[in-house]
Protein backbone atom coordinates (compact mmCIF):
# COMPACT_ATOMS: atom_id res chain seq x y z
CA UNK A 1 0.00 0.00 0.00
CA UNK A 2 1.64 3.03 -0.93
CA UNK A 3 1.57 6.51 0.94
CA UNK A 4 -0.60 9.45 -0.26
CA UNK A 5 0.45 13.15 0.57
CA UNK A 6 -2.05 15.79 0.20
CA UNK A 7 -2.90 19.35 1.42
CA UNK A 8 -5.62 20.53 3.35
CA UNK A 9 -7.22 24.11 3.14
CA UNK A 10 -10.45 25.78 3.49
CA UNK A 11 -11.70 29.17 3.78
CA UNK A 12 -10.02 30.97 1.43
CA UNK A 13 -12.70 33.45 0.83
CA UNK A 14 -11.70 35.33 -2.13
CA UNK A 15 -13.36 38.61 -2.64
CA UNK A 16 -13.48 39.16 0.66
CA UNK A 17 -13.38 42.84 2.18
CA UNK A 18 -10.91 43.41 5.79
CA UNK A 19 -12.14 46.11 7.48
CA UNK A 20 -8.77 47.30 8.60
CA UNK A 21 -7.50 47.91 5.36
CA UNK A 22 -9.72 51.36 5.31
CA UNK A 23 -7.43 52.07 8.71
CA UNK A 24 -4.14 52.03 6.21
CA UNK A 25 -3.13 55.65 5.60
CA UNK A 26 -0.14 54.26 3.40
CA UNK A 27 -1.99 53.18 0.15
CA UNK A 28 1.37 51.11 -0.18
CA UNK A 29 0.76 49.04 3.09
CA UNK A 30 -3.72 49.32 2.08
CA UNK A 31 -2.84 47.71 -1.59
CA UNK A 32 -0.60 44.97 0.65
CA UNK A 33 -3.29 43.72 3.35
CA UNK A 34 -5.81 43.35 0.38
CA UNK A 35 -3.75 41.39 -2.03
CA UNK A 36 -2.60 39.13 1.25
CA UNK A 37 -5.14 36.48 0.51
CA UNK A 38 -3.96 36.07 -2.94
CA UNK A 39 -0.27 35.51 -1.98
CA UNK A 40 -1.30 32.95 0.34
CA UNK A 41 -2.88 30.87 -2.02
CA UNK A 42 0.22 31.30 -4.29
CA UNK A 43 2.59 30.38 -1.40
CA UNK A 44 0.36 26.82 -0.85
CA UNK A 45 0.42 26.62 -4.93
CA UNK A 46 4.37 27.19 -5.07
CA UNK A 47 4.52 24.56 -1.87
CA UNK A 48 2.15 21.63 -3.15
CA UNK A 49 4.38 21.93 -6.57
CA UNK A 50 7.56 22.12 -4.66
CA UNK A 51 6.55 19.16 -2.58
CA UNK A 52 4.87 17.20 -5.48
CA UNK A 53 1.26 16.07 -3.41
CA UNK A 54 -0.44 13.84 -5.08
CA UNK A 55 -3.43 16.52 -4.53
CA UNK A 56 -5.04 19.39 -2.40
CA UNK A 57 -8.25 19.45 -0.70
CA UNK A 58 -10.32 22.54 -0.42
CA UNK A 59 -13.36 22.03 2.39
CA UNK A 60 -15.65 25.08 1.46
CA UNK A 61 -15.80 28.72 1.03
CA UNK A 62 -13.26 29.49 -1.64
CA UNK A 63 -14.87 32.84 -2.77
CA UNK A 64 -16.42 34.97 -0.34
CA UNK A 65 -19.20 36.33 -1.92
CA UNK A 66 -22.34 34.43 -3.78
CA UNK A 67 -21.93 35.68 -7.27
CA UNK A 68 -18.54 34.65 -7.16
CA UNK A 69 -16.48 37.87 -8.76
CA UNK A 70 -15.38 37.08 -12.00
CA UNK A 71 -11.76 38.38 -11.28
CA UNK A 72 -11.57 35.84 -8.57
CA UNK A 73 -12.96 33.15 -10.01
CA UNK A 74 -10.17 33.83 -13.35
CA UNK A 75 -7.59 33.93 -10.70
CA UNK A 76 -8.48 30.81 -9.02
CA UNK A 77 -8.59 29.27 -12.57
CA UNK A 78 -5.00 30.26 -13.20
CA UNK A 79 -3.32 28.59 -9.79
CA UNK A 80 -5.81 25.64 -10.85
CA UNK A 81 -4.12 25.70 -14.02
CA UNK A 82 -0.66 25.60 -12.43
CA UNK A 83 -1.42 22.12 -10.64
CA UNK A 84 -2.75 21.01 -13.83
CA UNK A 85 0.62 21.77 -15.16
CA UNK A 86 2.23 19.71 -12.42
CA UNK A 87 -0.29 16.64 -12.38
CA UNK A 88 -1.91 17.56 -9.03
CA UNK A 89 -5.31 16.77 -8.58
CA UNK A 90 -7.90 19.61 -6.47
CA UNK A 91 -10.95 17.97 -5.06
CA UNK A 92 -13.63 20.53 -3.48
CA UNK A 93 -17.05 21.32 -1.72
CA UNK A 94 -18.52 24.49 -1.80
CA UNK A 95 -19.49 26.29 1.33
CA UNK A 96 -22.34 28.64 2.80
CA UNK A 97 -20.42 31.74 1.10
CA UNK A 98 -20.28 30.20 -2.19
CA UNK A 99 -23.05 28.01 -2.58
CA UNK A 100 -23.55 25.91 -6.43
CA UNK A 101 -27.64 26.96 -6.70
CA UNK A 102 -26.38 31.17 -6.82
CA UNK A 103 -26.25 33.21 -9.77
CA UNK A 104 -22.68 33.32 -10.47
CA UNK A 105 -20.67 33.03 -13.88
CA UNK A 106 -19.91 30.05 -14.81
CA UNK A 107 -16.36 28.68 -15.05
CA UNK A 108 -14.76 26.13 -17.27
CA UNK A 109 -12.04 24.77 -14.81
CA UNK A 110 -8.80 22.29 -15.82
CA UNK A 111 -9.42 18.64 -15.87
CA UNK A 112 -7.42 18.72 -12.55
CA UNK A 113 -10.53 19.98 -10.66
CA UNK A 114 -13.33 17.78 -8.91
CA UNK A 115 -16.03 19.48 -7.59
CA UNK A 116 -18.24 17.57 -5.43
CA UNK A 117 -21.97 17.57 -6.26
CA UNK A 118 -24.96 18.76 -3.53
CA UNK A 119 -25.48 15.48 -2.66
CA UNK A 120 -23.25 13.44 -0.71
CA UNK A 121 -20.96 11.78 -3.40
CA UNK A 122 -17.77 9.13 -4.02
CA UNK A 123 -14.81 10.32 -6.41
CA UNK A 124 -11.27 8.27 -6.54
CA UNK A 125 -8.16 9.05 -7.17
CA UNK A 126 -5.87 7.09 -9.06
CA UNK A 127 -2.14 6.60 -8.38
CA UNK A 128 -0.65 4.12 -10.79
CA UNK A 129 -3.70 3.78 -12.58
CA UNK A 130 -5.07 2.65 -9.56
CA UNK A 131 -7.58 3.55 -7.22
CA UNK A 132 -5.29 4.98 -4.20
CA UNK A 133 -7.90 7.00 -2.31
CA UNK A 134 -11.79 7.21 -1.77
CA UNK A 135 -12.74 10.74 -1.41
CA UNK A 136 -16.52 11.78 -0.36
CA UNK A 137 -17.99 15.26 -0.14
CA UNK A 138 -20.87 17.36 -0.76
CA UNK A 139 -21.37 20.73 -1.69
CA UNK A 140 -24.18 23.39 -0.41
CA UNK A 141 -26.63 24.01 -2.90
CA UNK A 142 -27.69 27.45 -0.85
CA UNK A 143 -26.52 29.41 1.81
CA UNK A 144 -28.02 28.42 4.39
CA UNK A 145 -27.88 24.32 5.09
CA UNK A 146 -28.91 22.88 8.55
CA UNK A 147 -28.68 19.67 7.37
CA UNK A 148 -26.40 16.72 9.11
CA UNK A 149 -24.44 16.02 5.43
CA UNK A 150 -22.11 13.78 7.17
CA UNK A 151 -24.70 11.06 7.62
CA UNK A 152 -24.89 10.72 4.62
CA UNK A 153 -21.54 9.54 3.85
CA UNK A 154 -21.67 5.82 3.00
CA UNK A 155 -18.02 4.18 2.95
CA UNK A 156 -17.31 2.11 -0.54
CA UNK A 157 -14.78 -0.43 -0.29
CA UNK A 158 -12.10 -0.43 -3.09
CA UNK A 159 -9.40 1.47 -2.28
CA UNK A 160 -6.59 1.57 0.42
CA UNK A 161 -7.56 4.99 1.65
CA UNK A 162 -10.77 6.75 2.77
CA UNK A 163 -11.02 10.75 3.25
CA UNK A 164 -14.65 12.92 3.66
CA UNK A 165 -14.47 16.78 2.97
CA UNK A 166 -17.35 18.36 5.30
CA UNK A 167 -17.91 22.33 5.78
CA UNK A 168 -19.62 22.51 8.41
CA UNK A 169 -19.32 22.62 12.67
CA UNK A 170 -19.70 20.79 15.69
CA UNK A 171 -23.44 20.89 17.10
CA UNK A 172 -22.32 22.06 20.32
CA UNK A 173 -20.14 24.69 18.88
CA UNK A 174 -22.42 27.69 19.77
CA UNK A 175 -19.56 30.47 18.24
CA UNK A 176 -21.40 29.70 14.71
CA UNK A 177 -24.31 29.40 13.07
CA UNK A 178 -25.57 25.95 12.57
CA UNK A 179 -24.09 24.92 9.30
CA UNK A 180 -23.99 21.29 8.37
CA UNK A 181 -23.68 20.62 12.52
CA UNK A 182 -22.66 16.87 13.30
CA UNK A 183 -21.45 14.97 15.96
CA UNK A 184 -18.20 13.57 16.30
CA UNK A 185 -19.32 10.12 16.50
CA UNK A 186 -21.07 11.06 13.08
CA UNK A 187 -17.49 11.23 11.64
CA UNK A 188 -16.04 8.62 13.74
CA UNK A 189 -18.10 5.88 12.33
CA UNK A 190 -17.66 6.58 9.17
CA UNK A 191 -13.82 4.89 9.84
CA UNK A 192 -12.53 7.34 7.13
CA UNK A 193 -7.97 7.30 7.60
CA UNK A 194 -8.78 11.15 7.30
CA UNK A 195 -11.72 14.13 7.70
CA UNK A 196 -11.25 17.23 5.86
CA UNK A 197 -13.21 20.02 8.12
CA UNK A 198 -13.72 23.79 6.61
CA UNK A 199 -15.74 26.34 8.30
CA UNK A 200 -14.01 27.56 11.31
CA UNK A 201 -11.40 29.74 10.78
CA UNK A 202 -9.57 28.72 13.82
CA UNK A 203 -6.69 25.75 13.64
CA UNK A 204 -8.19 23.31 15.07
CA UNK A 205 -8.16 19.13 15.51
CA UNK A 206 -10.93 16.90 16.65
CA UNK A 207 -9.10 13.94 16.68
CA UNK A 208 -5.99 12.99 15.55
CA UNK A 209 -7.43 12.49 11.95
CA UNK A 210 -10.05 15.12 11.93
CA UNK A 211 -9.07 19.02 11.65
CA UNK A 212 -9.79 22.48 10.30
CA UNK A 213 -6.86 23.59 8.97
CA UNK A 214 -8.30 27.29 10.03
CA UNK A 215 -8.54 30.41 7.17
CA UNK A 216 -5.45 30.61 5.09
CA UNK A 217 -5.09 34.14 5.76
CA UNK A 218 -6.86 36.62 8.34
CA UNK A 219 -9.08 38.51 7.18
CA UNK A 220 -9.61 40.71 10.09
CA UNK A 221 -7.86 41.47 13.74
CA UNK A 222 -9.82 38.47 15.00
CA UNK A 223 -8.33 36.51 13.46
CA UNK A 224 -4.67 36.54 14.73
CA UNK A 225 -1.88 34.73 14.60
CA UNK A 226 -0.42 32.09 11.95
CA UNK A 227 -2.53 31.17 9.43
CA UNK A 228 -2.21 28.59 6.40
CA UNK A 229 -2.79 24.57 5.70
CA UNK A 230 -2.19 21.10 6.94
CA UNK A 231 -0.11 18.70 4.86
CA UNK A 232 -1.43 15.59 5.27
CA UNK A 233 0.35 12.09 4.91
CA UNK A 234 -1.43 8.86 4.98
CA UNK A 235 0.57 5.41 5.20
CA UNK A 236 -0.16 2.08 6.48
CA UNK A 237 1.61 2.96 9.80
CA UNK A 238 -0.93 5.98 10.57
CA UNK A 239 -2.06 9.84 9.64
CA UNK A 240 0.53 12.77 9.90
CA UNK A 241 -0.50 16.17 9.96
CA UNK A 242 1.63 19.20 9.88
CA UNK A 243 0.77 22.83 9.59
CA UNK A 244 2.59 24.61 7.26
CA UNK A 245 2.20 28.70 7.26
CA UNK A 246 1.37 30.05 4.36
CA UNK A 247 -0.33 33.85 5.25
CA UNK A 248 1.23 36.72 3.67
CA UNK A 249 -0.02 39.06 6.89
CA UNK A 250 -0.35 38.59 10.43
CA UNK A 251 -2.95 40.06 12.51
CA UNK A 252 -1.21 40.24 15.94
CA UNK A 253 -1.85 42.26 19.04
CA UNK A 254 1.35 43.45 20.87
CA UNK A 255 1.10 44.96 24.58
CA UNK A 256 3.98 46.81 25.94
CA UNK A 257 4.37 47.93 29.64
CA UNK A 258 4.79 52.04 29.79
CA UNK A 259 5.93 52.05 33.17
CA UNK A 260 9.44 52.20 32.86
CA UNK A 261 9.60 54.09 29.94
CA UNK A 262 11.00 57.71 30.54
CA UNK A 263 10.26 59.66 27.75
CA UNK A 264 8.41 58.88 23.94
CA UNK A 265 11.73 57.75 22.29
CA UNK A 266 12.46 54.73 25.16
CA UNK A 267 8.75 54.07 24.65
CA UNK A 268 9.56 53.97 21.02
CA UNK A 269 11.92 51.41 21.49
CA UNK A 270 10.19 49.34 23.88
CA UNK A 271 7.92 48.68 20.92
CA UNK A 272 10.11 47.50 18.61
CA UNK A 273 11.81 45.86 21.53
CA UNK A 274 8.62 44.01 22.04
CA UNK A 275 8.24 43.17 18.41
CA UNK A 276 11.22 41.19 17.96
CA UNK A 277 9.39 37.93 19.09
CA UNK A 278 8.19 37.99 14.84
CA UNK A 279 11.01 37.93 13.62
CA UNK A 280 11.17 34.42 13.47
CA UNK A 281 7.79 33.86 11.71
CA UNK A 282 7.35 33.53 7.66
CA UNK A 283 5.28 36.39 7.44
CA UNK A 284 6.32 39.55 5.08
CA UNK A 285 4.54 41.63 7.26
CA UNK A 286 2.30 42.07 10.56
CA UNK A 287 -0.77 44.59 11.11
CA UNK A 288 -0.34 45.10 14.74
CA UNK A 289 -2.83 46.53 17.20
CA UNK A 290 -0.91 48.16 19.83
CA UNK A 291 -1.98 47.94 23.39
CA UNK A 292 -0.09 50.22 26.19
CA UNK A 293 -0.16 49.40 29.88
CA UNK A 294 1.48 50.13 32.87
CA UNK A 295 1.83 53.30 34.21
CA UNK A 296 3.61 56.75 33.12
CA UNK A 297 2.90 60.29 31.93
CA UNK A 298 4.31 59.38 28.67
CA UNK A 299 1.35 56.90 27.99
CA UNK A 300 -0.95 59.69 29.44
CA UNK A 301 0.30 62.43 27.03
CA UNK A 302 -0.09 59.62 24.34
CA UNK A 303 -4.03 59.96 25.29
CA UNK A 304 -4.48 62.94 22.93
CA UNK A 305 -5.46 62.41 19.67
CA UNK A 306 -3.04 64.81 18.08
CA UNK A 307 0.15 63.53 20.18
CA UNK A 308 -1.28 59.60 19.45
CA UNK A 309 -1.74 60.26 15.28
CA UNK A 310 1.83 61.68 15.26
CA UNK A 311 3.28 59.12 16.91
CA UNK A 312 1.60 56.48 15.01
CA UNK A 313 3.00 58.58 12.26
CA UNK A 314 6.79 57.92 13.60
CA UNK A 315 6.12 54.23 14.40
CA UNK A 316 4.81 53.20 11.09
CA UNK A 317 7.41 54.86 9.27
CA UNK A 318 10.21 53.17 11.03
CA UNK A 319 8.28 49.74 10.67
CA UNK A 320 7.68 49.16 6.85
CA UNK A 321 11.56 49.97 7.15
CA UNK A 322 11.65 46.73 9.18
CA UNK A 323 11.87 43.08 8.27
CA UNK A 324 9.59 41.49 8.31
CA UNK A 325 7.50 45.09 7.95
CA UNK A 326 5.27 46.00 10.84
CA UNK A 327 2.17 48.53 10.38
CA UNK A 328 0.68 49.99 13.22
CA UNK A 329 -3.22 50.38 12.74
CA UNK A 330 -4.50 51.27 15.93
CA UNK A 331 -3.30 52.43 19.81
CA UNK A 332 -5.51 51.00 22.99
CA UNK A 333 -4.00 53.36 25.16
CA UNK A 334 -4.69 51.57 28.98
CA UNK A 335 -1.94 53.71 30.50
CA UNK A 336 -3.12 55.17 34.02
CA UNK A 337 -1.79 57.67 35.88
CA UNK A 338 -1.04 56.67 40.02
CA UNK A 339 -4.59 57.93 41.05
CA UNK A 340 -6.22 55.86 38.74
CA UNK A 341 -4.26 52.49 39.98
CA UNK A 342 -6.35 49.73 42.07
CA UNK A 343 -5.34 49.67 46.42
CA UNK A 344 -2.63 47.75 45.68
CA UNK A 345 -0.86 50.36 44.11
CA UNK A 346 2.32 51.79 46.46
CA UNK A 347 1.29 54.46 48.86
CA UNK A 348 4.45 56.39 48.12
CA UNK A 349 3.43 56.56 44.50
CA UNK A 350 -0.35 57.87 45.02
CA UNK A 351 1.34 60.58 47.33
CA UNK A 352 3.24 61.54 44.75
CA UNK A 353 0.85 61.62 42.16
CA UNK A 354 -1.68 63.44 44.76
CA UNK A 355 1.21 66.12 46.02
CA UNK A 356 1.61 66.61 41.50
CA UNK A 357 -2.08 67.11 41.13
CA UNK A 358 -2.55 69.56 43.98
CA UNK A 359 0.54 71.96 42.66
CA UNK A 360 -1.10 71.73 38.89
CA UNK A 361 -4.36 72.64 40.65
CA UNK A 362 -2.57 75.70 42.41
CA UNK A 363 0.81 77.01 40.84
CA UNK A 364 1.29 79.05 43.50
CA UNK A 365 2.99 76.37 46.11
CA UNK A 366 5.25 75.66 42.84
CA UNK A 367 6.16 79.25 43.01
CA UNK A 368 6.38 79.69 46.75
CA UNK A 369 9.28 76.62 47.03
CA UNK A 370 11.02 78.26 44.21
CA UNK A 371 11.27 81.34 45.53
CA UNK A 372 12.77 79.68 48.71
CA UNK A 373 15.49 77.61 46.11
CA UNK A 374 16.25 81.10 44.97
CA UNK A 375 17.47 81.83 48.59
CA UNK A 376 20.54 79.81 48.21
CA UNK A 377 23.51 81.24 46.24
CA UNK A 378 24.24 77.33 44.98
CA UNK A 379 21.16 77.45 43.33
CA UNK A 380 20.75 80.50 41.42
CA UNK A 381 23.68 79.48 39.31
CA UNK A 382 21.40 77.43 37.69
CA UNK A 383 17.97 78.48 38.11
CA UNK A 384 15.91 81.11 37.00
CA UNK A 385 12.22 82.32 37.55
CA UNK A 386 9.92 79.95 35.79
CA UNK A 387 7.93 81.42 32.69
CA UNK A 388 4.38 80.79 32.86
CA UNK A 389 4.43 78.31 30.17
CA UNK A 390 6.87 76.42 31.26
CA UNK A 391 5.44 75.42 34.60
CA UNK A 392 3.73 72.48 33.83
CA UNK A 393 5.93 70.97 31.90
CA UNK A 394 7.92 71.53 34.76
CA UNK A 395 5.91 69.76 36.92
CA UNK A 396 5.54 66.56 34.94
CA UNK A 397 8.72 66.17 34.59
CA UNK A 398 9.31 66.21 38.13
CA UNK A 399 6.90 63.90 38.63
CA UNK A 400 7.64 61.66 35.92
CA UNK A 401 11.31 61.42 37.37
CA UNK A 402 10.69 60.47 40.98
CA UNK A 403 8.02 57.60 39.99
CA UNK A 404 10.90 56.34 37.25
CA UNK A 405 13.32 56.84 39.91
CA UNK A 406 10.96 54.73 41.98
CA UNK A 407 10.28 52.29 39.81
CA UNK A 408 13.82 51.90 38.89
CA UNK A 409 14.89 50.95 42.30
CA UNK A 410 12.36 48.68 42.83
CA UNK A 411 13.12 46.66 40.01
CA UNK A 412 16.96 46.64 41.08
CA UNK A 413 15.56 45.33 44.40
CA UNK A 414 13.68 42.67 42.86
CA UNK A 415 16.40 41.71 40.64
Amino acid sequence: MDSLTFIHAADLHLGSTVPEAYLASDRDMKTKLENSGRRAIEKMVDNAITSSVDFIILAGDLFDQQNRSIKSQLYLKKQFERLHNNNISVYIVFGNHDPVNEDYFSMNWPDNVNIFDTKPELKIFYKGNKAAAHLYGCSYPRSSFKENIAAGYLRKEGAPYHIGILHGQLRQNHDHLPYAPFDLQDLTAKHFDYWALGHIHKRLQLAENICYPGSIQGRSKKETGEKGYLLISLNPVGTSVTFHPAADIAFERLIVDTTSCSGVDDLTEAVFKASEKFLNRTEAGFWIELQLTGCSIQGVQLKDEEAEAEWLEVLNESGKEETPFLYFYNIINNVKSISQLNSEAPPFLIDIERAAEEIRDDKTVLEKHWKELLQHSAARKYMASIPESEKDKLIEEAHQWIVDSWWRRENHEDN
